[in-house]
């Protein structure tokens, strides 16, 4: 089960069409470091999401969707323009 969290930040990644940096991605989802840390570490457990690290300094944490990822971001997406929320 995916929680608000985990939605928010599929949907963050899914609109960024591109990897954010973790803290890109905390500040537009709008989610503490702590909470998206937690479910962070779950979305890449449940492969929705991958993380890179840069190579040069200061070698920030890049996440992105995987493929599967992108299914499920996209499913939330449409679920939420049916109901109105977009």
């Amino acid at each position: 089960m995916l929680s608000e969290i985990d939605q928010r930040i599929l949907l963050t990644l899914y609109e960024s069409n591109s990897g954010l940096s973790f803290t890109e991605l905390t500040s537009k989802s709008k989610i503490s470091p702590n909470s998206a840390k937690a479910s962070v570490d779950k979305l890449i457990e449940l492969g929705l999401v991958k993380e890179d690290r840069e190579k040069t300094f200061p070698r920030r944490r890049i996440l992105a969707l995987t493929n599967k990822g992108k299914e499920v971001a996209a499913l939330l997406h449409k679920i939420l323009q049916i109901v109105g929320e977009t």
